[in-house]
């Protein structure tokens, strides 16, 4: 009798170990861009780069690898009276030719959609348009006019990439301010970070805020931005756009893939923090790094 409780008492322990190494076994993709105080992509880190912590707790991570594949960006343009400052066409036609530029030059590998609003959408164009539809359809926007629903664009957004892949961005064009929709900024960020799309932003703004909510538009971005892992550009000029397509197309493009084993094993989402390190266990300075900033229990 006691070595069948000894044989049971094994088997059980077999059991709880083989089922605690499953659970710990469970790697996450994480994106992250690594960029120097020039802005330059920071290449040739390892895993053993990176130091991490997932809700307060050490994280290992298991892989670094610099991302190799295609990107799916949807492209989402502000077209509310507030782009064209006080109803001028020059600063509203060259938001369009911006805009117009993105979908020219974009790297062939990443693969666009549209989507155009004021207080509801204008235009929407899914994936697997060519280039010269979406370029026809930037074309035949009208003025800008109309109130804005930014955030309930942003959900419709978020429904247009189905299921995730990793390496999905938007890209919003706008002052970021909202005056009529439902939705909520926080209900947004949720969104986005739950289906792991990065937010990138080119804030268009004038020298004076006229608004409350335009006032709060560089706040959102960066916000946005910093959550999911994305990137916040601000400007109030048109001048160098060669240079701005090359900072856009670098940081959504190229970035790096982490895989992370938390431990214990989570149970909710839990708040993620990356760091570089540096020889001798130092951490490096004039580094930034974007990656989002919840990471969540995986899935079956």
């Amino acid at each position: 009798m006691r070595a069948l409780y000894t044989s049971i008492l094994l088997y059980m322990c077999l059991v709880f170990a083989s089922t605690s190494f499953a659970q710990s076994s469970c790697d996450q993709q994480i994106t992250i861009n690594v960029r120097d105080s020039r802005g330059e992509f920071v290449s040739d880190l390892q895993a053993f780069s990176f130091h991490a912590k997932v809700g307060g707790h050490e994280a290992f991570v298991t892989s670094a690898a610099v991302f190799a594949g295609f990107s799916r960006v949807i492209l989402v343009l502000d077209a509310s009276a507030s782009m064209s400052g006080d109803g001028d066409k020059r600063r509203w036609n060259a938001i369009k030719n911006l805009t117009e530029q993105i979908v020219y030059f974009a790297p062939p590998l990443t693969k666009l959609a549209l989507l155009v609003f004021n207080k509801q959408t204008i235009r929407k164009l899914d994936f697997g348009h060519s280039r010269k539809e979406l370029l026809d359809a930037v074309e035949q926007i009208p003025n800008a006019h109309g109130l804005t629903a930014l955030w309930d664009s942003l959900l419709e957004t978020s429904e247009m990439f189905g299921d995730a892949l990793l390496g999905d961005a938007v890209l919003v064009i706008s002052d970021f301010g909202d005056s009529v929709s439902k939705g909520k900024p926080e209900e947004v960020r949720k969104r986005f970070v739950a289906k792991g799309v990065r937010v990138f932003g080119i804030g268009i703004y004038d020298h004076y805020f006229a608004t409350e909510e335009e006032r709060l538009g560089p706040e959102y971005l960066r916000s946005l931005a910093e959550e999911t892992g994305g990137l916040p550009i601000i400007t109030d000029s048109f001048k160098d756009v060669p240079n701005l397509l090359k900072q856009l197309f670098e940081a959504i493009g190229r970035f790096y893939v982490l895989k992370i084993n938390p431990s214990p094993p989570l149970q909710k989402p839990e708040r993620l923090n990356l760091s570089l390190i540096a020889g001798g266990g130092k951490k490096n300075k004039g580094i930034s790094l974007y990656y989002p900033r919840k990471i969540s229990p995986c899935t079956e």
